[in-house]
């Protein structure tokens, strides 16, 4: 394999040469709001076996029609090119005019996937041809840092007698991972349907090359979980929820609901939630505390992360399609609120997690939050992290959360009856959070003024801000 692929691909998809989506600090403290470029996109496709590799090059062909930039990885014996990713003899036509394999080889190593998962900030797609147990692995590891990961199911012979290409339980260990599945024909989507897994997608397209160049658009919405903290205050937790169910619209999304470790009242109503795939729960042990936002995160896999407080309301059922065009189309987007408030000088330079959307990527490549920090602080420590990373803070022009009226009140201009039924905006710091978070201790402040010592301007910014 020639060693300058991975150069190529940084200075594509990292910046390196003419990407100026990722300024530096700098530019990111003076709030540079030029529109930047869009979040690119990425597919890898894995090919552990001969058997499969028609249809990887149908899947490269199909990629390439759809304009897709794609590299691939398979063992020397499936006769990859050694420099420029073209087959050593013709191999099979694959759209590509006879020149062998479209797309670029990368070796079939783990650790060579791995540096392209955690490399860029752009959008990651894997596509497993067969389920070997390093494919298996990766395909884990990449769902973990928020790729989509498909599987494209093989025709039932490869995995039967004793020649089989891989073991059931490794797919079945595959199939609870990937979130789309792609079956070669009816009888394979049989077998899919016989292991009772929860399928997101089958599609059923008439060729690989068909799923290469049509799969792109199916999956160009991104998948979202959505962090409910309910640790602090249950009280309007089913309202929230039955606004989020009724609000899905086009953007179908997970449910977590994060709760501190009593049971309580209406705990038997969240868990049949659960039961039924409602939701998830997630007990944080410490909480109220930022563990129990952080294990929602590692508990999903989605591309699009949303914290919210039980209380939030979404407004209507299209809420976060204008959140989502923004933090795809400018990849300096690191964080985008949804609820309002108070900007420095018309720039943001905190951010809460209450109404706040963000790239999985983005979480991940800054280190998600310190667990160790009470919730203020972690706010402050996280917008730094972003902030100092090269990315910009915003906040969605149109809020698109509302909150339960306090009880008892009523909002000026209406009447009671109206106040039970039509949300309020979040419009003072006070209805955001139902419990006070309260100021930084002088053990967390002194903490954060030693992690940030080279950024004390910034800093300061940040924390006399108030929360997004």
């Amino acid at each position: 394999m020639s060693g300058r692929w991975w150069e190529r691909l940084r200075s594509r998809i990292s910046g390196r040469e003419a990407d100026t989506a990722l300024v530096d600090p700098d530019k990111a403290a003076s709030r540079n709001l030029v529109p930047q470029e869009t979040v690119p996109e990425q597919w890898l496709v894995l090919a552990p076996s001969g058997a499969v590799r028609p249809r990887a090059e149908a899947w490269l062909a199909g990629l390439a029609e759809a304009g897709r930039s794609a590299l691939w990885s398979a063992p020397e014996e499936v006769a990859l090119g050694e420099s420029d990713g073209e087959a050593k003899s013709g191999g099979d036509s694959n759209g590509s005019g006879g020149t062998g394999i479209s797309g670029e080889a990368i070796a079939f190593d783990i650790a060579q996937w791995r540096r392209w998962l955690a490399e860029s900030d752009a959008r990651k797609r894997v596509v497993v041809l067969l389920a070997a147990p390093q494919c298996v692995a990766f395909a884990r590891e990449a769902s973990a840092a928020g790729a989509r990961v498909v599987y494209d199911k093989p025709a039932p012979l490869l995995f039967s007698g004793p020649d089989r290409a891989f073991h059931p339980d490794d797919e079945k260990a595959l199939v609870r991972v990937a979130q789309d599945l792609v079956a070669a024909d009816r009888a394979t989507t049989r077998l899919l349907a016989d292991t009772s897994e929860r399928l997101r997608l089958i599609h059923d397209f008439g060729s690989a090359q068909d799923a290469g160049r049509q799969l792109p658009d199916v999956l160009a919405k991104p998948s979202l979980t959505l962090v409910v903290d309910a640790a602090r205050d249950r009280s309007h937790l089913e309202r929230t929820i039955e606004a989020l169910r009724e609000a899905r619209g086009l953007s179908a999304y997970d449910i977590h609901v994060v709760l501190d470790p009593e049971e309580g009242a209406g705990f038997a109503e969240l868990l049949g939630r659960e039961t039924s795939g409602e939701i998830s729960l997630v007990r944080d042990p410490r909480g109220p505390s930022v563990s129990g936002l952080a294990m929602a995160v590692r508990a999903s896999s989605s591309e699009i992360l949303v914290f919210l407080r039980s209380g939030q309301l979404p407004e209507g059922t299209d809420w976060l399609e204008g959140a989502l065009a923004r933090v795809q189309s400018d990849r300096q987007i690191g964080a985008l609120a949804l609820a309002p408030g108070t900007d420095v000088d018309g720039a943001l330079f905190r951010v809460g997690f209450e109404g706040l959307l963000l790239r999985r990527p983005a979480y991940l490549g800054v280190g998600g939050l310190d667990e160790q920090l009470g919730e203020t602080a972690c706010a402050a420590d996280f917008s730094m992290r972003l902030l100092t990373a090269g990315y910009r803070l915003e906040r969605l022009r149109d809020p698109v959360l509302s909150a339960v009226p306090a009880a008892g009140a009523t909002p000026s201009g209406t009447n009671e009856s109206t106040s039970r039924s039509s949300p309020v905006p979040l419009s003072a710091p006070e209805k955001t959070t139902p419990v006070p978070l309260g100021e930084l201790s002088r053990e967390e402040s002194r903490q954060l003024r030693r992690r940030w010592s080279d950024d004390r301007a910034l800093l300061r910014k940040v924390l006399e801000s108030e929360d997004g």
